[in-house]
């Protein structure tokens, strides 16, 4: 069994089991709000929207997030690639853990344990590339901060797990404000001041590579600044400011214009577009409420979590599926046209938090998000279980 081309990399596992959580956890939200348009009470054991954000922090982008990690870092470190016995054994840990959260719906005692499993799948993960981290011989600073945003997620979904078989309400708000500003923003943040300065000069000529440390450091400490000063209730304005204002500054140094001319490139740079705008809309929002004015209302998180997070999980999920499956990266059609897609999913979401008939537009946006992932998974799910076209290994 283990012989299977679809272990034999630990993008294929990993990219395949985030590709079926997007899918369930999309349809699960579209059920939710049909239900609520309908009038229904539906069963769940537990409030939908705890569901919904345990689902969207922590049951899709780890999985792609490992996937790609587990083949780039090695390669950031000059190390070896991984074994099938380094990276399997996180990967069924997080794939028993995760069928199990889905039976935790039906059998609520599960979903505390479940949750936990994941979790520690996630920090297994960490210890394996912690020790490729200082077995080789690259630059270790993008790696240890990658691998201490990651346990802070591991950290987030244990939290999730206890607030779902406790049904505290103060977990739970916890495990979010982990997920956003203490896992995700920071991870995304760090492997593109990592690879995207790399891979856009790869691509145009002239264009010189830019990611000083400085510039990374001080955007981590806005970020977690965020998150320290929401879970003690102070207002979070002044980090909010500088985080927007370092995000506009990195998209104009990476070459965001430039590098619209190319596709692949071009998903990168508008999911980083997206994240400029939501931490703008946070700064805002923030002001406002110190000002005694409440706007907004989860509009700058969708924009980072629909906008950003997803479109950058399919620019780079695209470029590893099709670079690692030996396929041209330059031949790519479909991810561009599932990013495409993805976009008014992002801007009805944003209208739905603004006018009356929020639910209905919420929806739409789900049944869009939902394609533009059924078609990516469409085109690109099959290579994770086909051998490579080249007939190399991995």
């Amino acid at each position: 069994m283990w012989s299977h081309v679809f272990f034999a990399a630990p993008h294929r596992v990993f990219f395949a089991g985030g590709l079926g959580q997007a899918l369930l956890a999309l349809l699960f939200w579209g059920i939710e709000l049909t239900g609520r348009q309908a009038g229904w009470m539906l069963p769940w054991p537990v409030p939908a929207t705890w569901l919904h954000a345990g689902m969207m922090l922590y049951g899709i982008f780890p999985w792609f997030i490992l996937g790609f990690l587990m083949t780039a870092l090695p390669k950031w470190m000059a190390h070896p690639p991984l074994k099938r016995s380094e990276y399997l054994p996180s990967f069924l840990l997080m794939a028993v853990g995760t069928v199990a959260c889905w039976l935790g719906l039906g059998w609520p005692g599960l979903l505390m344990p479940a949750t936990l499993a994941v979790a520690l799948g996630l920090l297994l993960a960490v210890a394996v590339l912690l020790r490729v981290t200082f077995r080789g011989q690259g630059g270790r600073v993008h790696a240890l901060l990658v691998l201490a945003t990651l346990a802070l997620g591991a950290l987030g979904l244990g939290l999730h797990g206890l607030a779902l078989g406790r049904m505290e309400a103060a977990l739970q708000g916890v495990a979010v404000i982990l997920g956003i500003w203490c896992f995700l923003l920071p991870l995304f943040y760090i492997v593109l001041h990592r690879m995207l300065p790399f891979f856009t000069a790869a691509v145009l000529p002239g264009f010189e590579a830019w990611r000083p440390h400085g510039v990374l450091y001080l955007m981590l400490l806005c970020l977690a600044g965020h998150g320290v000063l929401q879970l003690l209730g102070l207002p979070t304005w002044p980090v909010d400011l500088g985080a927007a204002g370092l995000a506009w500054y990195c998209l104009v140094r990476w070459g965001f214009l430039q590098a619209l001319r190319v596709p692949m490139l071009a998903m990168l740079h508008g999911g980083w577009l997206w994240a400029c705008l939501g931490l703008s809309l946070y700064a805002l929002q923030s002001l406002l409420a110190a000002a005694g004015v409440a706007w907004g209302g989860l509009a700058p998180l969708h924009v980072l979590g629909l906008g950003c997070f997803a479109s950058i999980l399919l620019g780079m999920g695209t470029r590893v599926t099709r670079g690692h499956s030996g396929r041209p990266i330059v031949g790519d059609r479909w991810g561009w046209r599932c990013f495409l897609i993805l976009q008014p999913a992002v801007l009805l979401r944003l209208l739905g938090e603004f006018q009356p008939l929020g639910g209905n537009v919420n929806l739409l946006a789900v049944l869009v998000a939902g394609a533009a992932f059924l078609v990516w998974g469409l085109v690109h799910g099959p290579m994770y279980f086909r051998p490579r076209p080249d007939g190399m290994e991995g």
